[in-house]
């Protein structure tokens, strides 16, 4: 970020409400500057500053998270994607990545797939003790073989997206980050564009933040949020109708491919020449 003092285009990104009123001050800086912006990750985190911080709608260019193309590209065959992982290619796979800790709608999806004809892969965690608490949460709701993997390296996720017979985004309807605030209303999970990107069939909470991108019946299925019979037959459904998987899966890559990091810097950088010029 360029100095304001200098004259200079100043921007500075945002993801949530600030941390300290230190931040503050810096992003209010930035914004009254007359060559200052701020980039937010949606409209809604944008509606957020000006209701709570009094930071103008105009202060702010909107460019949500984006996804690597070049990682999904050229796409596995389910079965290479499954070797690739240690996991059985001829087993079925329901497949949720990300955190393990409260908001991301796990307690639902544990009792969901206790009647599902695939397997629950659950990649993601922070410290063993972590993983092992949901993992006895799991066995405890009916799920005793779910998958738990723990941590893996960013280059092994789509190895396990990919794998996948559905992907499972059950966010709860508040969805919390680990420092516990609720991003529920103005959130942009990476994960989200990583699952369109592996051309596999989505089953996602149907919150306000997720339905701009993800449209039910089209390029996903959606539900309510923390309602286990829902979620349930969606993922059921998913499973055994292989004519939706994948059209639902052909129209989510198709959609996420105007949705590349590439595409969202050029959303900024128009942004920014704009915001220069007026």
């Amino acid at each position: 970020m360029a100095c304001p003092a200098a004259g200079c285009p100043c921007n500075f990104e945002v993801h949530g409400r600030p941390v300290s009123r230190l931040e503050l001050r810096l992003l209010r800086s930035v914004a009254a500057h007359a060559h200052g912006q701020l980039v937010a990750i949606s409209a809604e985190l944008a509606a957020v500053y000006g209701r709570e911080y009094g930071i103008p709608a105009q202060r702010f260019i909107i460019a949500a998270d984006a996804v690597s193309l070049a990682r999904f590209t050229p796409q596995l065959q389910r079965a290479e994607a499954c070797s690739a992982c240690g996991l059985a290619p001829d087993a079925r796979y329901a497949v949720y990545t990300g955190g393990l800790y409260p908001g991301r709608g796990l307690e639902a999806l544990f009792a969901a797939m206790r009647s599902q004809s695939a397997q629950l892969v659950v990649v993601g965690g922070g410290a063993p003790a972590a993983v092992q608490h949901w993992r006895s949460i799991a066995s405890a709701a009916g799920v005793p073989d779910a998958i738990f993997t723990g941590y893996q390296p960013p280059a092994q996720i789509p190895n396990y997206l990919q794998a996948a017979d559905v992907l499972l985004m059950p966010y709860g309807a508040r969805t919390l980050t680990p420092s516990g605030e609720d991003t529920t209303a103005f959130m942009s999970p990476l994960k989200m564009f990583e699952y369109m990107a592996a051309a596999r069939p989505i089953v996602a909470s149907d919150l306000p933040a997720l339905r701009g991108t993800l449209q039910h019946e089209r390029n996903a299925l959606l539900v309510a949020p923390d309602e286990v019979a829902p979620l349930a037959a969606a993922i059921a459904r998913a499973l055994a109708d292989s004519g939706l998987a994948a059209r639902l899966a052909a129209a989510a890559r198709a959609d996420v491919a105007q949705l590349s990091w590439e595409a969202r810097a050029r959303t900024v950088l128009a942004g920014v020449e704009y915001g220069v010029q007026s």
